[in-house]
C-alpha cells in the first residue's frame, strides 16, 4: 500500500512548505522517523528547505513578516529561535518601517484581545464583571445614557438581520415548496385587504 511520504508532491509540501518536522510527519503515517527520512534525502528535498536562520536574513522574507503581516520582532525571533535582538538588527539593517496603526485598528486589537482572554480566563472574566458592577454603581446616569445607545443600534442590527434572513428564506420557500407562492400571495391580499378596511387613527364616538 502507497503511503503518504511516497508521495513527493504531497512531501514537498509538509516538509518544505509547511517546515513540519519528520517526527511529526511520522506520526501522522503511523512509521519511524527513520522512514521519513529515507524519502527526504531520496528526493532531495532537504536542499529545498531554507534553514531558520536564514529566513531573518532575507530582505523579502523579513518584509513580508514585520510590514506586511504586521508581525513583531519578538514573534518572529520565536520562530526562527534567536534573540530578538537579531530581528531587530536585520530589520534596521534593511531599512524595514512598519505602518502605525490607526486609532481605530487599536482599538479593534485591544477588543479582539480582551474578548479572547474573556472566553478562556475565568480570573479575567471575575474581574471584568466587577469592574462593571462597579462602574455601573458610580455612574448611573453614563450607564443608562449607554445602554440607550448601544440598545438602539443592537436593535437595528438585529432587525436588518431578521430581514435579510426572512428574504432569504421565502425566496428559497417560493422556488422549492410547491403552492408556498399561492398562499404567500393570498396571505398578502388578504393582509392589504383587512388594513385599507380598517381606519388608521380611530375616534370615539361622539354623542350628539
Amino acid at each position: 500500500m502507497k503511503r503518504l511520504y511516497h508521495d513527493i508532491d504531497w512531501l514537498r509540501e509538509e516538509f518544505v512548505v509547511k517546515r513540519r518536522t519528520l517526527r511529526s510527519i511520522a506520526a501522522q503515517c503511523g512509521v519511524t522517523k527513520q522512514a521519513v527520512s529515507l524519502y527526504v534525502v531520496r528526493h532531495a528535498l532537504v536542499a529545498e528547505r531554507v534553514p531558520l536562520y536564514k529566513l531573518y536574513a532575507d530582505k523579502e522574507w523579513l518584509e513580508q513578516e514585520y510590514v506586511k503581516n504586521r508581525r513583531t520582532s519578538a514573534n518572529i525571533a520565536e520562530e526562527c529561535g534567536v534573540h530578538v535582538a537579531v530581528i531587530v538588527y536585520h530589520s534596521r539593517k534593511h531599512n524595514l518601517r512598519r505602518i502605525p496603526y490607526t486609532p481605530e485598528e487599536v482599538r479593534e486589537r485591544e477588543r479582539v484581545r480582551q474578548n479572547a482572554a474573556y472566553a478562556s480566563d475565568p480570573e479575567y472574566r471575575a474581574m471584568k464583571i466587577s469592574n462593571t458592577m462597579r462602574w455601573r454603581e458610580q455612574h448611573p446616569e453614563e450607564y443608562k445614557a449607554y445602554q440607550r445607545t448601544y440598545g438602539r443600534a443592537n436593535y437595528a442590527a438585529h432587525r436588518e438581520e431578521r430581514r435579510t434572513y426572512q428574504r432569504e428564506r421565502h425566496r428559497r420557500r417560493c422556488l422549492t415548496e410547491p403552492g408556498y407562492r399561492e398562499r404567500r400571495s393570498a396571505y398578502a391580499r388578504e393582509w392589504r385587504r383587512k388594513k385599507r378596511g380598517k381606519p388608521s387613527h380611530p375616534r370615539p364616538d361622539v354623542v350628539e
